[in-house]
Order: C-alpha cells, then structure tokens, then sequence
C-alpha cells in the first residue's frame, strides 16, 4: 500500500522519520511517499511556489528508503497558458521540467507525480520510462471519476466528497487497488473548489493580487477578488471538513483496507501537532482499529 505525506521541510520529514522508525513493524510492508512541489515550477498547482530544493534532501530520501513524489497539479490547458504568456513561455518551461526530472531519476529508482493536466502527463510519459508514477491529481477531477481515466494512470486521487454515498464508492469495486484515499483533508463539498484550484494555478504563472492560497470561506475579503465569478451570497453553504464523513471515511476503510491502493494525507497546514495527529490515524488505520479519526 501507498502512503502518501505532504512537504519536504526539513522538521517536517524528520518528524516522519522518527515516528516511521518507532513505529516500522506497522510501516514496514509499505511505500512511503513524500510529495511537494518542484521549485519554481509552473506546473505547480496545489502548491503557491516556495523555494525549496530536492537536490538538498536527496541523502534524506536515499537513506530512509522514502519515494518523492512532486505536485505537477497545474491544471490550466496548454492553449490557455500559450494564451496568457506565450508559446516560448510554455515550451521553455516544458523544457526545464523535464530536465529537471531527469536530473531527480538519476537519484531514484521511482519517483511519484501528481498531475492535473493530461496534456502534460502524455508529454512526460513519452520522454521517460516507467520509473515514473503517474497519480491523477484531485485539482482536477469532478467528484465521481470515469472510468477510463484509471486506464490513462497508475493511480487516482479521488476528492473526499465521494464518501458521502457508499453506494457511489461501490461503482469502484474493480479499480480500488489503483485508488488512492484522502483521510485528512479541509475542503469538503466546497462549492469553488475547481475555482480555487485554478487561481493557484494561474498564480504559479501570473502572480495575483491577494492571498490566493487562503481558504475564501474563513477570509471573506477575499470573495471581493472573485466577484464576477461567484456570488456566495446565492449559496447555502458553510465552511467544512472531511469532519462530516467521518464515518463513512472510517467505515469504508476498514472495510477496504486489503484492496485500496493507498491512503493520503492531505494537510493543507504544515503544523507540527497536526502533522502528528495525521501520522497517529495512518497509525491506527495500518493497525486495524475502527476508529483512527
């Protein structure tokens, strides 16, 4: 099974050391992937860009025997980033990136990547070999996956809304081994969510003028940015968590544990007690327990 964890920082992937290695009988028959984005990168989505370098954590991953993955969940069009910067702009960014990658797989018998544009997953694909993972990144998909995108990826990420039903999740019976499932995740059943993702991601190419990363439902200001888009005057709806699936969350993994393909963390705060608290449900979740939330 897949475990997915999220950010490089330092004090943060020490803490995933420590408590990895405390507890390695638990830890010990799975892949641990640690994801971020790459620095400076357009393709970026999930992420607002910060410096931070792979190449300083490469012994870091070596030695732990963990995987990188990278947040490629850009999920903008090609023909809208040409609109906006220009074809040089695309094809000189494309360039880097791939090299980039090259340079990271020397380092690595398997590197994770969390796509949001297809486009660019047929381009990478095509330049490398299969020591890379293709995951379908969550930005980018509505809440009930069609089938045929389990057929263009190794792995899909599907949002947290899709407990809601269980009856749904049983629709996936056949491709749950290539299923990777959020237990820890703040945007549930949020009506901008495709909106947001999108502004980070033209962010990551054009800067914007606020806080595009601040969630717009605890920062009301920020609604004044988006006007023309949404109105959240003309919906009922309330800031949540995956607090509201609970028990769905905890029913439909213990009832899957053996077939899933992998659970993941999604924090979106880089909180050394969460990220604790996060850790601790992985825990109790790899133990079997029946209730780890």
């Amino acid at each position: 099974m897949k475990i997915e964890l999220p950010y490089f920082e330092k004090k943060i992937i020490n803490l995933y050391k420590t408590f990895i290695h405390q507890n390695k009988k638990i830890f010990k028959n799975h892949q641990i992937i640690i994801y971020d984005h790459l620095n400076d990168c357009i393709f970026n989505g999930g992420r607002i860009h910060k410096s931070i370098s792979i190449f300083e954590l490469i012994s870091f991953f070596k030695k732990n025997n963990f995987i990188p993955g990278f947040t490629l969940t850009n999920l903008l069009p090609f023909n809208e980033i040409i609109e906006s910067k220009g074809e040089n702009f695309l094809n000189n960014n494309i360039d880097v990136l791939l090299n980039t990658i090259n340079k990271i797989l020397k380092y690595f018998d398997q590197i994770n990547l969390m796509i949001g544009n297809d486009e660019l997953k047929e381009l990478i694909a095509k330049n490398f070999n299969s020591k890379i993972i293709f995951n379908k990144s969550i930005t980018s998909m509505d809440i009930y996956p069609n089938t045929t995108i389990f057929e263009k990826y190794d792995y899909i990420i599907p949002r947290v809304d899709l407990y809601k039903d269980q009856q749904d999740l049983l629709k996936y019976k056949n491709f749950l081994n290539k299923m990777i499932f959020l237990v820890s995740y703040e945007c549930a059943g949020c009506p901008i969510y495709h909106l947001h993702y999108k502004l980070i991601s033209s962010n990551n190419i054009d800067k914007l003028d606020y806080n595009i990363k601040k969630c717009f439902y605890k920062e009301k200001e920020n609604f004044n940015f988006i006007k023309n888009f949404y109105n959240p005057e003309n919906y009922n709806y309330q800031y949540h968590t995956s607090e509201r699936f609970k028990d769905n969350i905890q029913e439909f993994i213990n009832n899957n544990i053996n077939e899933i393909g992998g659970i993941k963390i999604g924090r979106n705060s880089r909180d050394l007690k969460l990220i604790m608290k996060d850790l601790i449900t992985i825990k109790d979740i790899l133990e079997g327990k029946k209730e780890f939330l």
